[in-house]
């Protein structure tokens, strides 16, 4: 139908294994996808590479937590319950513009669906657990069980669509290894591929893992931290000249 799509590119020698798109691989992908004219998989693709969106952060995004003025998007259900902020670049907020313009209806009832059944779901676990004694992680976890379960307010589609989806993109679009066979991937690439090109860039790893939504530094650099080695390595030996 339209899901599908990522790579799984390794750093090898010394440095920890991460799966991720090249910016050009992303493109390449983009290109694939609009010739397809599968503009729910462009967007899918483009949004989780941008936002550096977890799975469950994209399937749960609607179009009410983006701004499509500035590209500010509000993630309301992470992983770690701590509501974060990412961006969306003005040419990606116009082709969402242009979806949501197109599929009116149909996002309209997507997003009142989640929500409605999200703000039950929301309520029914907070009784449950002031009744019980449990703490707040516990009513999160279960909540965040459950989104997963319905459909995405933004596409219409649940959970493990969107992952099927991904996965078989790459064999598709003819991204393939050294060996020619096509690329391994999860939706997780995304998020890989956007930490190794803001790292790629000169982009802070403190700054990452605000971006990235991790609970602290250390965890971003538990993952991202060696290859961050590489990249300034790299760059001191561009930088030098024979004296």
């Amino acid at each position: 139908m339209w899901w599908g799509c990522w790579a799984s590119c390794c750093i090898t020698g010394d440095l920890m294994r991460i799966a991720y798109l090249t910016y050009e691989q992303i493109g390449q992908l983009s290109k694939f996808l609009d010739a397809e004219d599968n503009e729910t998989m462009y967007l899918a693709v483009n949004m989780g590479f941008w936002g550096g969106l977890r799975l469950s952060e994209l399937h749960s995004l609607g179009p009410a937590n983006i701004n499509l003025d500035t590209g500010a998007v509000q993630l309301l259900y992470t992983k770690n319950d701590k509501p974060r902020e990412v961006f969306f670049p003005a040419p990606l907020c116009e082709r969402i513009k242009f979806y949501v313009k197109h599929n009116r209806g149909d996002v309209e009832k997507w997003a009142a669906d989640f929500d409605r059944a999200a703000a039950l779901k929301l309520a029914s676990l907070e009784k449950d657990a002031q009744r019980r004694g449990k703490p707040r992680p516990w009513v999160h976890r279960f909540l965040m069980e459950y989104l997963q379960e319905i459909n995405s307010p933004l596409f219409g589609v649940k959970y493990q669509a969107i992952q099927k989806n991904i996965r078989r993109l790459p064999g598709r679009a003819g991204l393939a290894d050294g060996a020619g066979f096509p690329l391994e991937i999860s939706p997780h690439t995304f998020r890989h591929s956007l930490a190794r090109y803001w790292l790629e860039q000169g982009g802070d790893l403190g700054k990452l893992s605000d971006y990235l939504g991790h609970s602290s530094i250390a965890i971003t650099n538990d993952v991202y931290g060696r290859f961050n080695k590489r990249v300034i390595l790299d760059t001191a030996k561009s930088l030098f000249k024979p004296l």
